[in-house]
């Protein structure tokens, strides 16, 4: 395969993968604009644990697990952020109120 096919494919690999980011950023835009998007996307954020303690003493198992799932949290918050962050913040925080 020629180098300039390579660069076409690859790019279009790129191009592909940009295009599903924007729709799954956009989906959850979407999501998040109505209150019972809101309070799951809060839920989810809770049962992840983003502002828990994640080592367990002299389980180390343990701490790997919740650190996994915590970072999911996180990620998952970066990505709220990222489709809605002017209007995700402060809903978080009247949602966690209620």
């Amino acid at each position: 395969m020629k180098e300039a096919e390579v660069q076409k494919k690859r790019q279009e690999i790129t191009d592909k993968a940009e295009l599903q980011h924007q729709r799954y950023l956009h989906d959850l835009e979407n999501v998040i604009k109505t209150g019972s998007g809101k309070r799951v996307m809060i839920h989810l954020l809770e049962r992840a644990g983003i502002m828990s303690q994640v080592m367990v003493p002299s389980e180390p198992d343990r701490s790997y697990f919740n650190e996994g799932r915590r970072l999911f949290g996180l990620k998952l918050l970066q990505d709220l952020a990222q489709a809605d962050p002017e209007n995700f913040t402060m809903p978080v925080m009247k949602y966690k109120q209620d």
